[in-house]
């Protein structure tokens, strides 16, 4: 007579592992998307100082600010077109300036980033959910 052993999972054996793989995934997942919004967020910030640098060299050879982003010769969407950047309207004082980042996807901590001839960092998020201001440009 021959002893037959059955190997192999059990359908509660498979079931265990399933729980403990969607758990993993559930706490993951939110710290997974908020590194991506810092990351796209980071993006954004750059960029606007690389604009911010353009506006200074338009500056010094033109005596005033670019209005648009043509001007500057420069593309108004950031490297991986996270965020579009934009110049306010300053046409009654071309000596000054407001760049605005608007990112693509909706980011409730921080909304817009901007930043002004003066170097002022701001953001334009409101509510619980917003970040200050130095954590949403760090």
């Amino acid at each position: 007579m021959k002893n037959h052993t059955q190997s192999g999972v059990t359908l509660v054996e498979l079931m265990i592992v399933v729980v403990i793989i969607a758990v993993i995934a559930s706490i993951a997942y939110p710290s997974y998307t908020s590194h991506i919004q810092e990351t796209r967020r980071a993006e954004g910030a750059s960029y606007l100082l690389v604009v911010a640098a353009a506006q200074e060299r338009f500056f010094t050879r033109n005596n005033f600010y670019a209005s648009a982003m043509v001007d500057l010769g420069m593309s108004s969407t950031s490297e991986n077109d996270y965020y579009t950047v934009t110049i306010a309207d300053n046409s009654a004082n071309t000596s000054l300036y407001t760049l605005t980042a608007t990112p693509d996807q909706t980011d409730a901590e921080c909304e817009n980033l901007t930043l002004s001839n003066t170097g002022a960092r701001g953001r334009s998020a409101n509510g619980d959910d917003a970040l200050s201001v130095a954590e949403c440009w760090r």
